[in-house]
């Protein structure tokens, strides 16, 4: 784990790299897919811009994880913000053909679509006007290109020598430091939940996840979890209790760990895009203290369908098993 001091000096090192680029691109972060998902794409378009010498710039004002500034209201500066609201209409996800959205003949996505479509018209007008400028959609499928896991990264400023993993390691190092009153509030979960050292933690998710994938069986994790006789203790990240009953039920060899309340029946990202920004604000600060529990813990098993387990093969490589993947995890994130 990287101290604080280290990362301190990792963070300045980066911004002095980083300021010293012409060209610009302004990141638009919590557009509108989950946490995780903005976030690990977040660290690739990080690397593309060093790899490419482009200074790399949030805007996060509207951030659909925010409550009031966006990335500060949980995490410390790491670069400059842009706080243009044109960011907002403007800079966006690629929002995929239109063939692929008249196939799924849904009324309000194609809605959504043509909407996009406007703004990428906007977009290009206002690129024309500032030509040193990219924005999200400029770099986004370079930036996720296969191609981009075969590369071999330099930047002796940073620590970096060596491939894509290394590379994102030392970019969430750089990135992932929490404000001082929200890691006070991550700890005082973490006290309570009374883990010993040595513990195993998973990520078993329910909620919306079926609409991408198949859920996978407890089974296949318990079958991972025979793998360490001598660890009992176990975590589960999940998002609908019921999933405890029935690990609580089946298998009491083990003495079973969560923060996911007995009222949680599965996390859908469209009902928490809804919620006030306090409820929203309370359930992150949980959900972040369940990702510092997998951080604790000797080994994480998770899913690489889904973006926190993403998230901890770039912050923890190591200790971070897939039980649906035993391949090399940017084979799959990457397109």
């Amino acid at each position: 784990m990287t101290s604080k001091g280290n990362r301190i000096k990792l963070k300045e090192a980066y911004r002095k790299v980083n300021e010293k680029f012409e060209s610009v691109l302004v990141f638009h972060v919590g557009e509108s897919a989950g946490f995780f998902s903005e976030y690990n794409c977040m660290i690739l378009v990080m690397l593309y811009c060093l790899q490419h010498k482009i200074q790399f710039k949030l805007y996060s004002r509207d951030a659909n994880f925010g409550y009031e500034k966006g990335w500060t209201d949980f995490f410390e500066s790491f670069c400059k913000e842009e706080d243009s609201r044109w960011h907002h209409w403007i800079n966006m996800r690629p929002t995929g053909s239109w063939l692929t959205i008249l196939k799924k003949k849904d009324f309000n996505l194609f809605k959504w679509k043509l909407k996009k479509s406007i703004c990428n018209l906007v977009a290009k007008g206002w690129k024309f006007c500032h030509p040193n400028i990219y924005l999200t959609q400029d770099v986004w499928n370079q930036a996720l290109l296969r191609d981009q896991r075969f590369c071999k990264y330099d930047i002796p400023e940073l620590n970096i020598k060596g491939d894509i993993s290394q590379a994102c390691k030392v970019l969430v190092e750089i990135t992932w430091g929490y404000r001082g009153d929200i890691n006070d509030k991550l700890h005082d979960y973490i006290r309570n939940l009374q883990l010993n050292n040595d513990f195993i933690s998973c990520q078993i998710r329910a909620g919306d996840k079926y609409i991408e994938y198949d859920l996978l069986s407890i089974n296949i994790y318990i079958e991972y979890l025979k793998k360490y006789p001598d660890i009992k203790n176990v975590f589960v990240l999940t998002d609908d209790y019921s999933v405890i009953m029935q690990l609580e039920t089946a298998f009491p060899q083990w003495n079973w760990y969560t923060l996911c309340g007995d009222n949680e029946h599965g996390y859908v990202h469209a009902e928490f895009k809804q919620n006030s920004k306090i409820k929203r604000r309370e359930q992150l600060i949980k959900f972040f203290a369940s990702i510092e529990i997998m951080h604790l813990s000797n080994v994480f098993l998770g899913t690489v369908t889904s973006n926190p387990s993403i998230f901890s093969s770039l912050r923890d490589p190591y200790k971070t098993c897939f039980v649906d993947y035993d391949k090399d995890v940017f084979s799959f994130v990457l397109s």
